[in-house]
């Protein structure tokens, strides 16, 4: 990243270089040898001469340090927006702080993983604005990580997250609401996400898993299939559930998956799904 030193720094370097060229050994030669024994006439035809490529070599030396100078002018702008535009994507990232996390994590998320957690959403200005807590029921939020069912940044900074672990994520407005903003939460806001993930599992989106889940190889997945899936991955991870957990992510599933409302999770909304095209 550049800083106001080094900027400084490699504009004097790329100066003192063009200078340098200048005033190398052989770069003010004029070219005239007014040594030996020469008439007086041609000697004072020769000084005439050699104070003219004088002349002219002088005048081409502070064109040419012009030049330079005008050289590393444009060159140290082209640097101020190289860190102008630095600065502006630093702006744009979302920055996560980890504020606990348990000692013993077995599995950290990742792209199509089904994601149970609690989040509360603030303003900069420390406004509230969503608390999953006090929402509808209170219950925890059910989501498949990283194909658009939460805003990009949260997408983003909850990766790599383990279960009973809690951040602290700050979302920039390109990666949240955006220039419109969305009910509290206003325009060109950046926002913070207090997060505490619950669970991590294996989602049914992930495409590794598709023909895992899909039992008759039809190209289709049911809900019993899906269930089932659900099951031997919580029971492999040592959390057996009852059925109505089950049943409510099932439910959350389909609602957005199945969007011709079939009751099928067809291989095309499978991998519409898959590849953030929704």
């Amino acid at each position: 990243m550049y800083t106001t030193f080094t900027l400084k720094i490699t504009v004097k370097q790329r100066l003192w270089r063009c200078v340098a060229e200048i005033l190398k050994p052989g770069s003010q030669n004029t070219g005239v040898n007014i040594q030996g024994d020469v008439p007086a006439a041609k000697k004072k035809r020769r000084k005439t001469s050699l104070s003219r490529v004088a002349t002219t070599t002088h005048s081409f030396m502070m064109w040419t340090l012009v030049s330079c100078i005008l050289y590393v002018f444009a060159l140290s702008k082209l640097d101020l927006w190289a860190v102008l535009a630095t600065a502006d994507e630093l702006l744009k990232e979302v920055k996560t702080e980890v504020v606990s996390k348990p000692e013993q994590c077995t599995q950290k998320s990742k792209k199509g993983d089904l994601i149970n957690a609690h989040y509360d959403g603030y303003l900069l200005d420390g406004s509230q604005f969503y608390c999953s807590r006090t929402d509808k029921a209170g219950h925890p939020q059910w989501f498949v990580l990283g194909v658009g069912q939460v805003i990009k940044g949260l997408d983003i900074g909850m990766m790599d997250m383990c279960a009973g672990e809690k951040r602290k994520i700050t979302v920039p407005s390109d990666l949240a609401f955006g220039k419109n903003g969305k009910g509290p939460v206003p325009p060109n806001a950046t926002v913070v996400f207090e997060v505490e993930v619950l669970s991590v599992s294996r989602g049914p989106r992930s495409m590794e898993a598709f023909t895992l889940i899909d039992l008759d190889q039809d190209r289709s997945l049911t809900k019993a299939e899906v269930k089932e899936y659900l099951k031997l991955e919580y029971e492999k991870g040592g959390k057996p559930r009852d059925d109505p957990f089950y049943e409510k992510i099932i439910a959350d599933i389909f609602r957005k998956s199945d969007r011709d409302r079939d009751g099928l999770i067809s291989s095309k909304e499978y991998n519409i799904y898959e590849h953030d095209e929704l």
